[in-house]
């Protein structure tokens, strides 16, 4: 995921937005829960800021529950109404293998002074227990919004869903990342 969010954020010359990078900037040291809503708030308000200005925002996020998922269609869908203009989105859900998936986390760097990213695969057991993929419900519910998956394994991308106003932007996400 992180990977993928670089990648596009080279590519679109912009800013890459990371709750755990968000946390390091608020000099966080643990993660803590009680901690969340500062730092959506913080990542929102910046991605206000990119919009505003017409600049392309890369939100790398784990989206594994509706509820999550809604804050940035609610937040996508506010600015669209507040510029009076649609406000492109496209949600790129990065899969890979469970094993893929844990070596990497395992490759994450040891704890700094500040607060990193975990190294513990056993993170990845506890995520996909709270797992609710995305149905065609949610996505027909969402109109701003496009969907791809990106196997990052094989370097594969899927579109799921695109919107007809979104083709140039899809163009471009997939030239970055295959």
């Amino acid at each position: 995921k992180t990977t993928t969010g670089e990648k596009l954020t080279e590519a679109l010359d912009t800013e890459f937005l990371e709750p755990e990078i968000m946390r390091r900037q608020l000099g966080l040291v643990d993660y803590d829960n009680k901690d969340t809503p500062l730092v959506t708030r913080k990542l929102h308000e910046r991605i206000r800021e990119l919009l505003m200005q017409r600049i392309p925002a890369i939100f790398s996020r784990v989206y594994i529950s509706r509820n999550v998922r809604e804050e940035s269609y609610t937040l996508i869908r506010d600015m669209s109404e507040e510029l009076e203009r649609q406000v492109q989105a496209v949600l790129i859900e990065c899969v890979c293998s469970e094993q893929e998936a844990k070596r990497r986390i395992m490759a994450r760097p040891d704890k700094d002074e500040l607060h990193c990213m975990p190294n513990d695969p056993r993170v990845w057991d506890r995520i996909k227990g709270y797992e609710e993929p995305i149905s065609e419900e949610e996505m027909a519910a969402v109109p701003h919004f496009s969907f791809l998956t990106f196997n990052t394994e094989r370097n594969q991308l899927e579109r799921v869903l695109v919107r007809s106003t979104h083709g140039k932007a899809i163009e471009v996400l997939e030239s970055a990342l295959v």
